[in-house]
């Protein structure tokens, strides 16, 4: 749940980011200080410095801890409660930035997209880069793509899903719990069912309009936390689709 934080962080920003209040009425933002490094500051405490702040502030539901990401060299750095925490190596193509972060709504999971792009997409030519979805630390599949979006948690923070825009050229897929749906010309619209157990979403396959869904699996599931993650420790030409097995998306 994103819930205020810094927003307006530019690479090689100067000066003071726009400025949010958090939960309890602290303002907190981002300063390049005089030594060069940037630091995040809840209140009048700052954080340690780094070189850039790749992410917005998202504080966990109870307002009592916060995460980002950071750049440090060419790593990208898991900042909780102003402590580093994980340190990802981004390779010889560097951490660029981060296009999303997110908590579920229990503050048992923390996620957010690491972003390495090369020269093109760094000055604004492509949207296209290496991208990474980070859960709990852990990294899932790397896609060369022009962005992973709509990510979510499910209410029972057990399931996760995002879409993979451009995943091999102009084509789209879904990414459940780790699962890949087939290549589409088009994705959209992904979420839960009221079920609590399907996931479903829109899809484009040459004319045809098509709804997909996902039976979730109770034997693929997040682990669970007990502490907060962030302690430290249908229409014409359309078809329906259904699974045959939990493990497939239907065709």
């Amino acid at each position: 749940m994103m819930v205020g934080g810094i927003h307006d962080l530019t690479t090689d920003f100067h000066g003071v980011s726009s400025p949010e209040f958090d939960p309890n009425g602290k303002l907190v933002y981002a300063a390049r200080r005089d030594k060069g490094d940037v630091a995040v500051f809840q209140g009048g405490d700052a954080g340690p410095g780094f070189d850039e702040i790749l992410s917005p502030v998202i504080f966990t539901e109870d307002a009592q801890h916060f995460a980002y990401v950071a750049r440090q060299g060419q790593d990208f750095v898991e900042v909780r409660d102003n402590k580093p925490i994980l340190t990802i190596s981004a390779g010889k193509r560097g951490a660029t930035s981060v296009g999303w972060i997110a908590i579920s709504a229990d503050s048992a999971h923390l996620a957010y997209e690491t972003i390495t792009g090369g020269r093109n997409f760094k000055a604004a030519v492509t949207m296209r880069a290496f991208r990474t979805v980070i859960i709990d630390g852990k990294s899932g599949s790397e896609y060369n793509a022009l962005g992973l979006a709509n990510f979510n948690f499910d209410p029972d923070s057990r399931h996760y899903f995002y879409e993979v825009i451009g995943a091999e050229g102009d084509r789209d897929l879904v990414n459940v719990d780790g699962h890949e749906s087939r290549l589409y010309d088009a994705v959209a619209n992904t979420h839960y069912l009221s079920d609590g157990k399907t996931i479903a979403f829109v899809a484009r396959d040459g004319s045809r309009f098509l709804r997909v869904t996902f039976t979730l699996s109770p034997a693929t599931t997040l682990h669970s936390v007990s502490t907060a993650a962030l302690t430290g420790t249908t229409g014409p030409g359309s078809h329906d689709e259904r699974l045959t097995s939990s493990w497939a998306f239907s065709e």
